[in-house]
């Protein structure tokens, strides 16, 4: 388990990728505004994470429930 609640953020490349794939290509975030969001998108993956661990636990114990969770990011418009 962590010791401090720092260390449970994600590295600065991870940020980097989301800020990447969220934005525009022309946006930029400066290193400040990267600061800013990463505590907020751990605590998003944290959530995620764990929502889907108990939505498997619940309702399927295989790896299909997983993927089946997963696809749906890549059926999004």
């Amino acid at each position: 388990m962590a010791e401090r609640p720092e260390d449970l953020n994600l590295p600065g490349a991870v940020i980097t990728w989301i800020i990447k794939e969220a934005l525009l290509d022309e946006v930029n975030i400066s290193k400040e505004g990267q600061s800013e969001i990463s505590p907020s998108a751990s605590v998003f993956v944290l959530y995620a994470t764990s929502y889907l661990h108990n939505y498997n636990e619940r309702e399927e114990k295989n790896a299909e429930c997983w993927r089946r969770c997963l696809s749906h990011e890549e059926n999004r418009v």
